[in-house]
């Protein structure tokens, strides 16, 4: 259920959501680079593990915000994402059906028609003030990371109920508690 929340006299929709995956330890020392890693010979980086806490939708569609939180902490993560991203987590959130299938899904029925598994997305980097992700994905023949706008990592892993992780130094940037 939507908690109207009042802005520069624009209504913003606020959806509160929680779900995350069971991976992992909040801090971990998998690496971005390989889900099967040597981390002392890749130097591999720390993530957080972090659940999808809110959904800010503005009406006019002016601003539509993704907040994450620390799963075992307080720090919080805003990610500006764009509306139909935006109108694809609501809709999933909520599990609200539509006729036909929307990018999100239909990417989703991808992964699954090629036996594949999404098992992490990993929001890696912070450039220019945007935002990088990964998706890691198990496969028959063997791991596989793609790289992703951190707004349809999100849409799919809500879908498919796939842990998110923050770098570390990542999160440590733009953490508001």
């Amino acid at each position: 259920m939507p908690i109207p929340f009042f802005m520069n006299g624009s209504t913003i929709l606020i959806y509160r959501h929680v779900f995350s995956g069971t991976m992992i330890n909040n801090e971990s020392n998998h690496c971005e680079a390989d889900i099967e890693c040597d981390h002392a010979a890749k130097g591999c980086t720390f993530m957080i593990e972090m659940e999808f806490y809110e959904l800010r939708l503005d009406e006019t569609g002016a601003d539509q915000i993704v907040i994450l939180k620390e799963k075992n902490g307080v720090r919080m993560m805003p990610i500006l994402i764009g509306y139909y991203e935006a109108q694809s987590i609501h809709l999933s959130l909520n599990d609200i059906k539509i006729q036909r299938p929307l990018t999100h899904d239909l990417t989703v029925r991808i992964i699954d028609a090629l036996d594949a598994k999404m098992e992490r997305v990993v929001v890696n980097d912070l450039r220019d003030s945007t935002f990088y992700a990964r998706i890691h994905f198990s496969t028959a023949q063997g791991p596989v990371d793609v790289d992703s706008r951190p707004s349809d990592a999100l849409a799919l892993a809500v879908r498919t109920d796939t842990p998110i992780f923050v770098e570390r130094e990542v999160l440590e940037q733009v953490a508001r508690e």
